[in-house]
């Protein structure tokens, strides 16, 4: 199969179809993958101590040199999420942002969040086609390139190599604030597209983006 048969990105249907259930924590979940980038593992295994609120991003990421320990921008379209997330996790003195919890659905897998099986809920439960964990990340990408960020901007955020004329261990003020206002520009709520292509072919209808 080729890779690109493999990760399908969430459509506009299946995104707007989201936001309109942000009541659900399985929901929120997705949201923050999506509008993250971030890899299954980096999400669940994202340290409390790694969460910075109050500046907008968080520290975490994996697999590649360029992936390890980078800056992942909070967008404030999701900011209540994370919030939501680290309030529980902090009541209950539990390491990582999202906590594994019966109650609300959210199974276990390795100490840690099962995100598999959160996807697999969150899209039943909405009648939505199944998708694979990694589809969220391939949203992010794709939703992101559809509406031109800045390439090195994108690659920095998704932990993609960057060339060695670009690297850097640490990041300025400057530049984590250039991160957050570049995911900030992402479309989001019930009314948005995927794309401005689908905005153009839909006359009346607006991009909730702000």
């Amino acid at each position: 199969m080729k890779h690109s048969d493999m990760h399908q990105p969430y459509t506009t249907e299946e995104l707007r179809t989201l936001w309109l259930h942000t009541d659900s924590d399985l929901v929120k979940i997705i949201l923050i993958q999506i509008y993250t980038g971030m890899r299954r593992g980096e999400l669940v295994q994202m340290k409390m101590e790694n969460v910075n609120l109050k500046e907008n991003y968080m520290i975490g990421g994996s697999k590649t040199e360029a992936g390890i320990n980078r800056t992942i921008p909070i967008a404030k379209c999701i900011m209540p999420f994370v919030q939501h997330f680290y309030s529980i996790s902090r009541f209950a003195h539990w390491p990582y942002l999202l906590m594994p919890d019966k109650q609300r659905n959210i199974g276990v897998w390795n100490g840690v969040v099962n995100l598999r099986n959160v996807t697999d809920k969150a899209t039943e439960s909405l009648s939505l086609p199944r998708h694979l964990t990694h589809d969220a990340r391939h949203t992010f990408v794709t939703m992101a390139s559809n509406y031109s960020m800045d390439d090195t901007t994108l690659k920095r955020i998704v932990g993609h190599s960057r060339g060695s004329n670009v690297t850097q261990a640490v990041y300025t003020h400057k530049q984590i604030q250039q991160l957050i206002a570049a995911v900030n520009t992402l479309p989001y709520g019930p009314e948005m597209y995927l794309s401005p292509e689908e905005k153009h072919m839909n006359s009346g209808s607006h991009v909730v983006a702000t």
